[in-house]
C-alpha cells in the first residue's frame, strides 16, 4: 500500500462517516486498518505512518482545526498508538510529541495507567526539541496552576508541592523575556 493509498482510505472512512453512516464508515475502517496491518510490511507501514502524523499534526492536514484536537477515529489511534509507542521507547522525536498530542490531553484508552504527559516531558527534555514542544510543555504548566487556581480563594484544588513544580517548570521554559513568543503576553 502506498501514502496515497492510505489516505484514500482515510478520505473513504471520512465520506462515509460525514454522510450520517457512522456505523459502515467504522466497519469500513475496521477492515482498512486490519488490511493495513496484514499486507504493509513494518518498515513501509512506519514510513506512512510517519508521514501521516507529520501532515495531521504538523501540518494539519486532514484534520478541522476548529476542532482540534478532535481525536483520529478509535481504529486509527489505535494503529497509530502502536507505531508511536514503539518510536517513544526508542525516545525518538517528534513521535514523543505526536503521542502526547493524540493521546496526551485526555484518558489514554491504550495505556489507562500511565501518565499521558510521558511523552510531552520527554519531549521537551530531548535534543531535539521543537518550539511547538515547548509551548505544548508550558501550556501543560499553565494548566496546572489553571485547574489549582479554579477554587481558589474557597479552597485548594493541588497540593503546594504540584504548584511550586509547575511553577519552576513554567519558568524554566519561559523566562519572563521570552513568554510573548509562547501566546501568553505576560
Amino acid at each position: 500500500m502506498t501514502y496515497e493509498e492510505f489516505i484514500e482510505g482515510y478520505k473513504e472512512y471520512l465520506k462515509i462517516a460525514e454522510s450520517g453512516l457512522k456505523k459502515q464508515a467504522n466497519k469500513f475502517l475496521f477492515g482498512f486498518v486490519e488490511e493495513f496491518g496484514k499486507l504493509v510490511p513494518k518498515g513501509e507501514a512506519d514510513d506512512i505512518l510517519f508521514r501521516f502524523c507529520r501532515e495531521y499534526f504538523d501540518e494539519g492536514i486532514f484534520r478541522d482545526d476548529k476542532n482540534y484536537p478532535l481525536r483520529l477515529p478509535f481504529q486509527l489511534s489505535g494503529l497509530l498508538f502502536e507505531y508511536l509507542s514503539r518510536e517513544c521507547d526508542m525516545n525518538k522525536m517528534p513521535q514523543l510529541r505526536w503521542k502526547y498530542e493524540l493521546f496526551g490531553w485526555y484518558y489514554d484508552p491504550f495505556e489507562p495507567n500511565t501518565d499521558p504527559v510521558d511523552p510531552l516531558k520527554r519531549a521537551y527534555e530531548h535534543p531535539e526539541r521543537d518550539l511547538k514542544t515547548a509551548v505544548l510543555y508550558f501550556n501543560e504548566q499553565m494548566h496546572i496552576l489553571e485547574f489549582g487556581a479554579h477554587h481558589f480563594p474557597d479552597g485548594c484544588c493541588i497540593e503546594k508541592t504540584a504548584y511550586e513544580k509547575a511553577v519552576f517548570a513554567a519558568e524554566k521554559i519561559a523566562p519572563a523575556r521570552y513568554r510573548k513568543h509562547l501566546g501568553t503576553g505576560a
